[in-house]
């Protein structure tokens, strides 16, 4: 598995994901508070910088919320910010034991992909189970094969704010593989760049994965969007969520 932990890429990361964050807190607190959630604890898996911690943090009042990443850049970044009791730890969220349970588990920003292998989705799948409680929820998205396939041996450049994102992209089968270059702004008008390890991301089947879900024994898979509404699976990004 490979993971973002280059040089102070993490600092960058921090400000790019903050954004998506705040989006995907407010549609999942809807979410849960329109079907009677009750949240008292989160474990965020691959949670990088914290940001999603925090938010859901604040916005439930946690009385337990944990962080799992595998990079010490990305987790120093989180507990150098945390205000609320967060919990953050170095690990692989394929494979952990915290010995306790929680409300709801998420793992974020199409991390999910980062694992090459179906296998590994299972290994994690059942992680997950074990540290749920029943009626608690598994939250996560990844990205699809359709965009996958969109981006097959593509040079792909994008403008937010005063960052350009320059992507060299190949992928194949169900694979992709690509290495981000970031160039952020400084105050005297010069660009300084930041670069990624090599990074990989694979995805399958969404029926692979509901059906996988369901073998170890979460119910009521849902599919969406990002207003975590049914999808037609036409898209670049899957929400799955799910309950124990």
């Amino acid at each position: 598995m490979t993971f973002y932990d280059v040089e102070d890429y993490a600092e960058v990361y921090h400000e790019m994901n903050t954004n998506f964050s705040k989006d995907l807190s407010a549609d999942l607190s809807k979410y849960l508070m329109r079907n009677g959630a009750k949240v008292n604890s989160l474990l965020d898996l691959a949670c990088g910088t914290g940001v999603f911690c925090e938010l859901m943090n604040k916005k439930w009042k946690l009385k337990k919320c944990v962080g799992i990443d595998l990079s010490k850049k990305m987790l120093k970044i989180a507990k150098d910010n945390t205000k609320g009791g967060i919990k953050y730890i170095y690990g692989d969220m394929t494979s952990f034991d915290l010995g306790t349970q929680f409300d709801l588990i998420t793992c974020n920003y199409d991390a999910i992909n980062h694992l090459e292998e179906f296998d590994a989705w299972e290994k994690m799948f059942k992680s997950v189970y074990k540290h749920l409680n029943n009626g608690g929820y598994f939250v996560f998205d990844y990205n699809t094969n359709h965009k996958l396939e969109r981006y097959s041996n593509s040079f792909w450049f994008t403008e937010n704010r005063d960052f350009d994102f320059v992507s060299h992209i190949h992928t194949a089968g169900n694979k992709l593989c690509f290495q981000e270059y970031v160039y952020k702004k400084n105050p005297d008008g010069t660009y300084k760049k930041y670069k990624t390890k090599e990074l990989k991301e694979a995805c399958f089947d969404d029926k692979k994965i509901a059906a996988s879900l369901n073998k170890v024994g979460f119910k009521d898979v849902k599919m969406c969007d990002k207003g975590y509404e049914l999808t037609d699976f036409n898209v670049s990004r899957v929400y799955v969520i799910c309950k124990k």
